[in-house]
């Protein structure tokens, strides 16, 4: 993946353009949403994003258990 860079605006501004990023979090086991809960994960991710300087510009969730982790 890669990621282009807007060149300098024009108003001469020396600011880094904003980059937009959008966070997936989920979980997919019981014992991942006692460990590792959504709102844990949605946290470290906006956190991440405003040290880098990026917009969140879309969040994305998913909960529930994957096809490996279910039991027959």
């Amino acid at each position: 993946m890669s990621i282009s860079i807007l060149p300098p605006s024009a108003n001469g501004s020396k600011l880094r353009p904003m980059v937009g990023a959008v966070t997936y979090i989920r979980v997919s086991t019981k014992e991942q949403t006692e460990n590792l809960s959504l709102s844990t994960q949605l946290k470290a991710c906006e956190e991440y994003c405003q040290r880098q300087g990026f917009e969140v510009l879309a969040r994305f969730h998913e909960e529930g258990e994957s096809e490996d982790s279910r039991s027959d």
